[in-house]
């Protein structure tokens, strides 16, 4: 019998100790976001027809993402952060300089970007549940090239960039993709 009470303490002592040595992962309260990879796709006909965009992120007190109830400033409709996930895509003008591709149908200008094509998103509430906040994950986005094709734009270079906002507008460094070639 004290041979098993002596089993169970010193057990006991070990599980404790190699459970406090675990340690959490510390992540700064300012969200950061990477680049992971990015595929393209044809349709039947060799065309480019989608692109897939893999970006990894961390935020030390997990404050990301947005709930549909949230509509009001700082996340309403004419509100730079609507999105919290800003994308934006960048094609070349005839002397090879990057401009910011503008829809040239006009776009009424019903929120923040106006006329300017972007394929920004709400991420939806990342927080985790418990007291540990800290998260780290990927998003995964599909970015379809039809948005360009139904105003006439046949770009034949594109880069797109990327900027994540939390929920005290803390943001991310702007994340940028290689030159994309494409084939219409």
């Amino acid at each position: 019998m004290i041979l098993l009470r002596k089993i169970l303490f010193y057990s006991a002592i070990i599980l404790l100790c190699f459970t406090s040595c675990v340690k959490q992962q510390e992540f700064s309260n300012t969200p950061t976001l990477t680049l992971k990879s990015i595929s393209q796709f044809k349709d039947s006909a060799n065309k480019d027809s989608l692109l897939l965009v893999y970006l990894d992120y961390t935020d030390g007190d997990g404050d990301l993402g947005l709930t549909e109830s949230d509509t009001q400033s700082p996340f309403g409709l004419y509100d730079k952060t609507r999105y919290n996930l800003i994308v934006e895509v960048y094609m070349f003008d005839s002397l090879g300089n990057p401009t910011k591709m503008v829809n040239p149908l006009g776009g009424g200008g019903f929120d923040y970007f106006g006329d300017t094509i972007h394929y920004s998103q709400r991420i939806k509430n990342l927080t985790p549940e418990g007291n540990i906040k800290a998260i780290s994950g990927t998003i995964d986005i599909t970015i379809l090239y039809l948005k360009f094709l139904f105003t006439g734009l046949k770009p034949d270079k594109v880069y797109f960039t990327f900027q994540l906002y939390d929920r005290n507008l803390n943001k991310s460094e702007l994340v940028k993709t290689p030159i994309i070639y494409l084939n219409f």
